[in-house]
């Protein structure tokens, strides 16, 4: 009954605001485009049609092409990219006067929609600073749209995940459990599981193991048989890097080979590359130091290209210390270098790029150690 009260109350405005909206606005022929043969134009073109043709700039055709980026977003990021551009093209007419100002709810909640896709597209194409803007007005937008308690947890999730890429921990920590109870009260299990995986994933970073793990079969539990094909991939992965924390070496190995071995196609890249990098993680800690550092050497680029930067800022100094324990200074201190500059071009901020620079001032000193590489990688996961 509480929960039914709940949704009542957090549907309410969404109800009114719709209802002033049907109201407000004069009826208009709706237009959704055929992506298909959209894309077959220049790219110009295809920027240049969907601002300009009036009958695109509606929810409907905003939606349509928001929803195809979605789709794309792990097996082509860049046209997962285009797509949310195009989106947010038809959602925000190309005049002065936008929905911003003077345009009806629902309008309001698809151009946020549209916005927060856009901006999870830039974080995953590695835009940080384009993305984090883009969020923070998704964000905006939604307030002044119907309300709906089911975009806001979305907006949450997708800023919190920017955070964690960031390597801003606790403020990401929070943001995912206001999104996990939002989704929760909303009875949208397969949603609050995908937060579930990006909160193991700050445990993590955070040394907390065990409640990653927790995470991780939880989202299981649910999937197990169904469900989301890359939060089944998100799942294992935290489950393999929790273990390999735990000391579990053998049981995290399997489980990274597992990762590579289930690979499909490019929307499974990722998690095959966190495969591949936990792996040589594992290979290291057993002692089979020429597997391991050859394996990090290739996960540390892999990592990068992916925009997985805090994984990458990771894999580039255990690469480092590898070296260092087998006092090879040279190679440590040039790969020491070489994070700071990748990582910092590539947008990543707070405690974790500090770590970077601090060891980078290290290695042009002559003054890079061991026992430095190791006070960055705990910094590294303290984040910001």
């Amino acid at each position: 009954m509480s929960e039914n009260k709940y949704e009542r109350s957090q549907y309410d405005s969404v109800f009114a605001a719709v209802l002033r909206s049907l109201t407000e606005r004069k009826p208009r022929r709706y237009v959704v485009p055929n992506i298909a043969k959209l894309l077959e134009l220049p790219r110009g073109r295809q920027v240049m049609r969907v601002r300009s043709l009036h009958r695109l700039h509606n929810a409907k055709a905003a939606d349509h092409l928001r929803a195809a980026s979605d789709e794309h977003r792990f097996a082509n990021p860049p046209l997962a990219l285009h797509l949310a551009e195009l989106a947010v093209y038809a959602a925000r007419p190309a005049t002065q006067q936008g929905w911003v100002t003077t345009g009806g709810f629902i309008e309001r909640d698809v151009l946020a929609d549209c916005l927060a896709t856009l901006g999870n597209a830039q974080r995953i194409t590695g835009d940080t600073k384009a993305a984090r803007k883009n969020l923070r007005e998704a964000a905006q937008i939604a307030r002044l749209g119907t309300g709906d308690p089911l975009l806001k947890a979305k907006v949450e999730w997708l800023s919190a995940v920017l955070l964690t890429d960031c390597g801003h921990l606790d403020q990401a920590l929070a943001l995912f459990k206001r999104s996990h109870k939002g989704y929760q009260r909303l009875d949208e299990g397969w949603r609050a599981n995908r937060v579930l995986a990006s909160m193991g994933r700050v445990y993590l970073r955070l040394g907390q193991p065990a409640a990653a793990l927790r995470c991780a079969y939880d989202c299981l539990k649910e999937t197990h048989t169904d469900g989301d094909r890359m939060l089944k991939l998100s799942s294992l992965t935290l489950i393999a890097q929790a273990r390999l924390d735990l000391g579990e070496l053998a049981t995290a190995r399997r489980t990274a080979q597992i990762l590579q071995r289930v690979y499909q196609g490019p929307a499974d890249r990722a998690a095959a590359i966190r495969g591949e990098w936990i792996e040589a993680r594992a290979l290291l800690a057993m002692g089979r130091w020429e597997e391991a550092v050859g394996g990090l050497d290739e996960a540390r680029e892999r990592l990068l290209k992916v925009g997985a930067l805090a994984d990458a800022a990771h894999a580039h100094l255990e690469l480092a210390l590898a070296h260092a324990d087998a006092c090879h200074w040279r190679q440590a201190r040039e790969i020491a270098r070489q994070a700071f500059g990748a990582l910092a071009a590539a947008g990543l901020e707070g405690q974790a790029l500090l770590a970077l620079r601090t060891v980078a001032r290290a290695a042009d000193g002559e003054e890079l150690t061991s026992k430095v590489l190791r006070r960055a990688l705990a910094q590294l996961n303290a984040g910001g």
